[in-house]
């Protein structure tokens, strides 16, 4: 804590941080979360020493300001005299309203009333109670006091020696100075004043916790870095109660068998408490063998070697492990070369019989057979039926097989990797059958399924003369395919059947269908090259200037029967050109005809659709 000298007794005045708000607080007004609450003390060099008053004016104004908005309640006081802590418990946050003082707190604490007094001409208690600085500066000045009156224990700086005189909430900096009256020793004889004393500020920041390895007994303000000792421990890292002083706290021993080689081992003990257990030799804990490398439990060390299989000629019942030296007899045989089984005593062990047709002549005739079974079979017929395919490129064909007189069941296979009597859903093609009865007799051969004749069209097409004119056509005829029809199935205003006459350019789909269903779609796309389109102008201006005088239809001499009708507004006509050889030059009956837009209707020819448009005259 820093102090600027003074006058007389008065040592310094500081400000100290005495709580930080970690959140907002308050009902009715709201202390910002990170405000700090301060206390302004001024501090003396005697216990007994009186403050009688603080005070500024024009040589030394008392200040008080923040760098930020000075928090005030708007139910609290300016004064601490007239701050009533009944109403902490609903508003928090007057507890910690911004107020002037000479060491109280609230109105409860006990000593001398303090007054206040400001100049009216400048004020200064108002724009404090607005959040603003707390400063007397004007020629008369202001103060706040108390009377020496014999009660005023609160005015007294006692034990710690100091008087707090203002309590001040911000998030901001503060800083001030004031000046102070008081009675040296208490002696309201020795009146002193100490004038223009800088505000210093006292915050020691550490860790206030006594309980804390690093607690700082200076410290008035926490910074939350408080460190602890674990449990059980002291601040330099040794056990609070270690009675055998092995490291360990007695309240973390953990008593059990601290041998590793004991099977009841236990890593976390600590102390050791006579309880190990030991495996029987050759052992382990488990009670398997330590070494037992053939896995059948029986322990190296204690292994008989020998025959182990009770089947083997040469078994030994008190071998526990087999040696490989195992004799056998060949299967179906005893150890003396018999056959253990034998019903015809024909020297074949049952066994090894192998039945089956011993007949060379036959289909399933069998080498190997030791004995005829009356299975042999001789070759069988088969039946063939098939259909050819209705359309080309459709798979709808099909052939069936039917097998007789042989021996059930018989087996299919085709040249198509296709197994069953049947093949179905097939195209046109060759198909190779071997099929199998169940004496293993064969019969093999192939089927030819062919396709129909195709449908083929000749189409006669002529090109539209004009982007913008229906005078195509398209002639479609049958070149070869059975009873074909034929129909147009695209544009969907096209005629369903026969040819296309008087048809612009686009996408023209032709559908042939024969007697079987099947079908062939042709697709024709008309184009034009425009060398024969009409280049119609929407106006002239007929004033002789030599220049658009005449309506001239470009590309009409190639359209011999073009005819032009030309009409006012009134649906008169004006003009009917027949082959249309002379530009119309916007004279009627020899008249120029007045400024405004006729209508006109050009036909290229019979059953060509006219066009219409609008040509505009102006001079």
């Amino acid at each position: 804590m820093v102090a600027l000298s003074a006058s007389s007794q008065l040592s310094s005045i500081t400000i100290e941080p005495v709580h930080y708000h970690e959140q907002e607080l308050g009902n009715t007004d709201i202390i910002p979360a990170g405000a700090v609450t301060y206390h302004v003390y001024a501090n003396f060099e005697s216990p007994n020493d009186y403050l009688s008053a603080v005070f500024g004016n024009s040589d030394c104004g008392a200040l008080i300001t923040s760098t930020e908005p000075i928090f005030q309640s708007s139910i609290g006081s300016e004064n601490a005299e007239d701050v009533n802590p009944l109403l902490f418990a609903t508003n928090p946050e007057i507890e910690y309203d911004s107020f002037i003082t000479i060491g109280k707190l609230n109105s409860s604490d006990e000593g001398s009333t303090i007054y206040t007094l400001e100049d009216p001409a400048s004020p200064w208690i108002d724009s404090f109670e607005q959040g603003g600085a707390l400063s007397i500066d004007s020629e008369s000045g202001g103060l706040w006091f108390v009377l020496y009156d014999g009660s005023g224990v609160n005015a007294i700086a006692g034990t710690d020696q100091r008087v707090l005189i203002a309590q001040i909430t911000t998030t901001g900096t503060l800083t001030g100075q004031a000046s102070v009256q008081y009675f040296p020793e208490g002696d309201p004889g020795n009146n002193t004043e100490s004038a223009c004393t800088v505000m210093t500020d006292g915050t020691v920041i550490g860790c206030t916790d006594e309980n804390a390895c690093n607690y700082d007994p200076l410290a008035n303000l926490d910074n939350n870095l408080c460190e602890y000792p674990e449990e059980f421990y002291d601040c330099s890292g040794n056990c609070i109660n270690d009675s055998d002083e092995d490291g360990t706290c007695d309240e973390l021993e953990v008593l059990g068998c601290t041998d590793p080689l004991a099977c009841n081992y236990d890593e976390t003990a600590t102390e050791e408490d006579d309880s190990c257990e030991y495996p029987e030799e050759f052992y382990d804990c488990s009670g398997n063998c330590i070494n037992d490398s053939d896995e059948d439990g029986t322990c190296d060390e204690l292994e008989v070697l020998g025959c182990t299989d009770p089947l083997a000629c040469n078994y030994d019942e008190t071998a526990t492990e087999d040696d490989d030296s195992c004799e056998y007899p060949d299967e179906f045989y005893d150890c003396d070369g018999l056959c253990i089984n034998d019903a015809d005593n024909d020297g074949i062990c049952d066994e090894l019989e192998v039945l089956g047709c011993t007949d060379p002549l036959a289909c399933n005739y069998n080498a190997d057979a030791t004995e005829d079974d009356d299975s042999c079979a001789f070759s069988f017929e088969v039946e063939v039926t098939s259909f050819n395919p209705t359309c080309v490129d459709l798979d709808d064909g099909s052939i069936s097989l039917v097998a007789t007189l042989g021996q059930e069941p018989y087996s299919f296979n085709w040249s198509n990797q296709s197994t069953g009597a049947e093949l179905n859903g097939i195209g046109a093609g060759t198909y190779e059958y071997t099929v199998t009865d169940a004496a293993g007799c064969e019969v093999t051969g192939f089927v030819e399924l062919e396709n129909p004749s195709d449908i083929t069209f000749s189409l006669t097409i002529i090109e539209p003369s004009c982007t913008d004119i229906a005078d195509g056509s398209i002639i479609a005829s049958v070149i070869s395919g059975e009873d074909v029809t034929l129909e147009w199935i695209s544009p969907i205003d096209a005629p369903t059947t026969g040819n296309l006459t008087n048809i612009g350019v686009g996408e023209y789909i032709l559908l042939g269908t024969d007697q079987n269903g099947c079908q062939k779609v042709e697709t024709i796309e008309l184009t034009s090259d425009d060398s024969g389109c009409l280049l119609i102008p929407t106006g002239i201006t007929p004033n002789n200037d030599g220049f658009n005088d005449t309506w001239v239809i470009q590309g009409s001499e190639n359209y011999p029967e073009i005819s032009v009708q030309i009409y006012n507004r009134w649906g008169q006509e004006l003009l009917n050109s027949k082959g249309y050889q002379e530009p119309w030059d916007a004279i009627y009956n020899g008249t120029t005809v007045p400024m405004a837009s006729y209508y006109y209707v050009i036909t290229l020819g019979p059953s060509v659709e006219p066009m219409t448009g609008y040509l505009t005259v102006k001079y």
